[in-house]
């Protein structure tokens, strides 16, 4: 009766211990990804990337929540938020308002001092494509520091396995978790990488439509479709500059033309 008590209280203990879950995440999906070589050895390389893929899936799941996990238990330090604001000022929001300036020079060829809402219109647009930039440097960054830290397991591994063999003749013991852990951060962070990387290709791509809509949003936030001024053509919007002068927009049949005229 006792033993019995005595395994029900261990299978008890086990259920309320918390699960390792990026751990298990990285267990199953390097399982699945070993599965399909397997497979992919006896059949086609399409049965190896039909179950091999989510395996990647499921190894970059278990990577961003370990991700996030970090991230809210480094949130909790009041420094944190301080760093935090410093980093989201310096590496996203200058950046969005740096290329929303330049976007409105481009599309209008003047200062972007005139044309205050459009700046933050544009700048809001361009978050997106800020944070995925971002993100690739920073995916980029991270999987050269697993892969040199690889390196260094592996090094110290084996420096190790020679000191051990020679002094006791028996091997040491691998640290099995440690290289499983760099072995899947890196497989995530470079597929992750590869992700951002194909998104920032995809904006390059669509670009002549972006600067189109950017073009609507400049003319539709600054613009203005009525004014005094009776040297403007119907259709005509203007932005009012300083010193009496005006900004003309006009339509064609290839999008809008910026010009400069005074109002009469």
């Amino acid at each position: 009766m006792t033993f019995v008590q005595g395994r029900w209280q261990c299978l008890y203990e086990l259920a309320r211990t918390p699960v390792d879950t990026p751990r298990r995440f990285y267990l199953a999906g390097l399982t699945l990804v070993i599965l399909g070589l397997v497979q992919a050895w006896f059949t086609d390389i399409l049965w190896w990337a039909t179950i091999a893929a989510p395996g990647l899936g499921v190894i970059c799941i278990g990577f961003l929540h370990d991700a996030w996990t970090r991230t809210k238990a480094l949130w909790a330090s009041s420094t944190a938020h301080m760093v935090a604001g410093v980093l989201i000022g310096a590496v996203i929001t200058m950046p969005c308002y740096l290329f929303a300036h330049h976007a409105v020079n481009r599309i209008t060829g003047l200062s972007p001092e005139s044309f205050p809402f459009s700046v933050t219109l544009l700048a809001i647009g361009y978050g997106p494509l800020v944070v995925t930039i971002a993100s690739t440097v920073l995916l980029g960054i991270y999987s050269a520091w697993q892969l040199l830290m690889l390196a260094w397991h592996a090094v110290h591994l084996l420096l190790r396995t020679w000191v051990s063999v020679l002094l006791t003749g028996d091997p040491p013991l691998v640290e099995k978790d440690a290289m499983l852990f760099h072995f899947a951060r890196t497989a995530a962070a470079f597929i992750l990488l590869l992700g951002f990387a194909a998104l920032v290709d995809v904006h390059e791509r669509a670009e002549a439509m972006l600067e189109r809509l950017r073009t609507e949003a400049v003319v539709h936030a600054d613009y203005y479709s009525r004014s005094p001024c009776h040297n403007i053509a119907a259709g005509a919007r203007v932005a009012f500059l300083k010193e009496g002068r005006i900004s003309v927009a006009t339509r064609d049949a290839q999008g809008w033309r910026f010009g400069i005229a005074r109002c009469e």
